[in-house]
């Protein structure tokens, strides 16, 4: 069995639905979509659609005038099939926001043209019929991504195309394959006021990193044991565990992730799962691998032993800087954190840090 870089083995899947097509469409095919809502611009990526300043949008509306060929765009079905399709932008987001603005929304008045600078200031609204003919018989080509496509394939097209100055975070990936039971569960925790305030209000939405976070604790809570060494793979499968479990599982999950988060906030208080050694100095940045051992292990000790933790504060501080200061501890969180030994001794060290208080 031959791994690749996404530690998938591929032989399992069929190659058979792998069902990638190419189409040419004409511009006008393409805006009626826009008009009848059949394209998703800002739905599941959750990256800003209109990242494109009002001149870039306008030489993108003047390229196709002048008939430069267009880039490639790329789109996965997401419902339906066929004409009766709904896509997902894959691939060509701000060109794709660019003509909804222009044709739909019609907010867009062309600025900053180089080659046609007669028309600066146009609209669709004043703009020759002859020229918005011209756009809309322009042809564009399209790659489809279909619904058939195996979610973790998917994953891999998605990060081999996705090479634009726009390239999508791993877990914006993850947000769009897993649409859902999986999806709405991390959006879910993320919005909780707990979580946000034992991360001190820090964790950025921007790319949704709040959800790789929450992400993180969903994959080692539910499969620590399983974990070898590859991140996107075990945090992909995580989400497709998710997707299979039943309510109470969830349940679990989601009162184990209440549970972490309250008792980090009123153990650590600002320094909750920051490499603070001091716990006086200027606070470092949240740290993920501290985020991980931290609120699982919280998720998953007694509440009794949580109580007495409570109780000592001060001593369990005492210990954990104790345990920041351990030169193989410190290294576990710092760098190479992803490699499988040095995860399931950092889990190791939290878990026999906390066990220390049960029968205190």
């Amino acid at each position: 069995m031959t791994y690749n870089r996404y530690n998938e083995d591929f032989s399992r899947f069929d190659p058979r639905d792998i069902d990638i097509v190419v189409k040419q469409f004409s511009l006008y095919q393409i805006i009626r979509r826009l008009e009848q809502n059949e394209i998703m611009l800002d739905n599941y990526f959750q990256r800003r659609n209109d990242l494109w300043d009002t001149v870039k949008q306008s030489r993108f509306i003047e390229s196709i005038l002048i008939r430069i060929p267009l880039p490639s765009f790329y789109f996965a079905e997401v419902g339906g099939n066929n004409h009766d399709s709904i896509w997902q932008v894959i691939d060509g987001l701000q060109r794709i926001s660019t003509l909804r603005n222009f044709f739909v929304e019609k907010t867009l008045t062309l600025n900053g043209l180089e080659f046609l600078p007669e028309y600066n200031g146009y609209s669709i609204n004043s703009m020759p019929v002859e020229l918005i003919r011209r756009i809309e018989d322009s042809y564009i080509t399209a790659h489809i991504i279909g619904t058939n496509t195996p979610d973790q394939i998917k994953y891999i097209i998605f990060d081999r195309i996705n090479t634009g100055g726009l390239k999508l975070s791993s877990q914006e990936m993850r947000h769009a394959l897993y649409q859902g039971v999986a999806v709405d569960f991390l959006q879910r925790l993320v919005d909780k006021e707990m979580f946000k305030q034992a991360t001190d209000f820090s964790i950025s939405p921007r790319r949704m990193l709040d959800q790789e976070y929450v992400n993180r604790f969903v994959a080692f809570y539910l499969n620590l044991d399983s974990y070898d060494g590859h991140m996107e793979a075990f945090l992909n499968q995580a989400l497709e565990d998710l997707k299979a479990t039943d309510e109470n599982k969830r349940f679990q999950i989601e009162d184990g992730f209440d549970k972490a988060m309250h008792f980090s906030f009123h153990v650590f208080r600002e320094n909750a799962f920051r490499k603070n050694v001091n716990m006086i100095n200027k606070r470092p940045a949240i740290n993920k691998a501290l985020f991980e051992c931290v609120a699982v292990n919280f998720a998953k000790a007694n509440p009794i032993t949580l109580e007495r933790i409570r109780l000592q504060r001060h001593r369990f501080l005492d210990q954990f800087r104790v345990l920041l200061n351990e030169t193989m501890f410190y290294e576990s969180i710092t760098s190479g954190t992803s490699k499988r030994d040095k995860v399931i001794y950092r889990f190791r060290k939290i878990d026999e840090l906390i066990s220390y208080f049960n029968n205190d």
